[in-house]
């Protein structure tokens, strides 16, 4: 049987989420809503998010994923009750979003903070920067390091305070 990574956390409505990637960036997402479950597809591909459509092998794959869903549905109680959560990537780098951007001051640019805030380079969704996991300062400026918005993208933005000289 095949091995899926699901993700938990917390939708902006604070409905509990079950998420996976499979296929050919499509995620499914398992999530319980006022007692009821709901099982969601997602389509990341950039050049088309949004519509979901699968190939054959991709809806067979998720066929598949039929005896771990029922799993997770039966665990639902228990990861209902975990307190604090991490999220890290491949690697354990933690990127879990952190409030330390928001201690101190900073010169900020707003037309270079609100340009990089247009769209993930992976995704193409705007970044948050409730996102914001990591702050580098130089000197006046700095670099927040931004998680997408689309969990399944995984990307981090470098979404600079000013704008920047290259030497």
């Amino acid at each position: 049987m095949d091995q899926y990574a699901f993700c938990k956390k917390n939708s902006m409505k604070g409905n509990l989420e079950m998420r996976t990637m499979f296929g050919r960036n499509m995620a499914l997402v398992l999530t319980k809503v006022n007692g009821y479950y709901y099982v969601n597809l997602y389509n990341n591909n950039p050049r088309n998010p949004g519509r979901c459509s699968l190939g054959w092998d991709e809806f067979i794959e998720m066929t598949t994923m039929r005896n771990v869903l029922e799993q997770l549905h039966s665990q639902f109680k228990i990861f209902q009750n975990i307190v604090h959560e991490e999220v890290l990537d491949n690697d354990g780098n933690n990127l879990t979003p952190t409030d330390d951007w928001r201690v101190g001051r900073r010169v900020v640019e707003l037309g270079v903070i609100t340009d990089h805030l247009q769209k993930c380079k992976h995704s193409g969704l705007p970044p948050s920067l409730h996102n914001t996991i990591n702050i580098k300062t130089y000197g006046l400026g700095s670099v927040l390091k931004v998680l997408c918005t689309n969990k399944s993208c995984g990307n981090i933005n470098a979404i600079p305070t000013g704008k920047q000289h290259d030497y």
